[in-house]
């Protein structure tokens, strides 16, 4: 009978659970181009300094997708303060490489003035889902209300780290289970306004007090060498 009663317990958690997990999340398409649609905006990622300003990122760099809402609670731990990454179907963190421009659908979906850019690269990026090859991004928790965004993009290029997040957009509401909405993307926010603007990434300079403790590391291992 405990056994019965035990299982009859374990059965509506993992009911609830499922309910839980199926209404408790929004949904919204991660991308800053649109495939397929050469009038839609773009918002193209670029350098901000180094030897490759003003060129556009490769497909060495990611974008992440930062949200945050009231009351927002789990999720995966950002890189920028207040915000969470949005996640893969599965709960995974939802990352996007930028798109190498000579595969499709790039070439034959949409053109950008490739000419400005030497390095061949466009700076777009679209999400697929791993798990389900979905093309948007889970907001896990939401039920209702406003979301704001940031992307934050990141890479190496010649042996130095880049890094740079957008401005905060938001949306109005997300996609839900329960709202039955149609999944939105990061342009349009509800007033026929782009909510996403190009953006560029920059080298990440250590602080003065991380130089001064790696050089005084450097001073205490050659005065150990010495005394050897």
């Amino acid at each position: 009978m405990k056994r019965k009663i035990i299982a009859s317990i374990l059965g509506a958690a993992a009911s609830s659970a499922m309910v839980a997990s199926s209404y408790g999340q929004g949904t919204i398409f991660f991308a800053n181009y649109e495939p397929g649609d050469t009038g839609s905006p773009s918002a193209p990622v670029t350098f901000g300094n180094g030897p490759a300003a003003g060129e556009a990122v490769n497909s060495a760099f990611t974008a992440e997708l930062l949200y945050q809402y009231v009351g927002m609670s789990g999720g995966i731990a950002g890189p920028v303060a207040g915000f969470d990454v949005a996640q893969s179907s599965l709960g995974a963190a939802g990352t996007a490489a930028i798109l190498n421009p000579t595969v499709a659908p790039i070439t034959q979906a949409f053109n950008v003035n490739t000419a400005s850019f030497p390095q061949g690269y466009l700076g777009l990026y679209s999400y697929t889902d791993p798990n389900n090859s979905s093309t948007a991004v889970v907001i896990p928790g939401y039920a209702s209300g406003t979301v704001t965004f940031e992307v934050y993009v990141s890479g190496t290029f010649n042996s130095a780290f880049y890094s740079g997040a957008s401005s905060p957009f938001t949306q109005a509401t997300l996609a839900t289970a329960a709202n039955q909405l149609s999944t939105g993307d990061l342009f349009n926010v509800g007033t026929g306004s782009t909510a996403l603007t190009p953006m560029t990434v920059a080298t990440v300079v250590p602080e003065p007090t991380t130089i001064a403790l790696a050089g005084l590391g450097m001073a205490s291992l050659l005065a150990m060498r010495r005394r050897k």
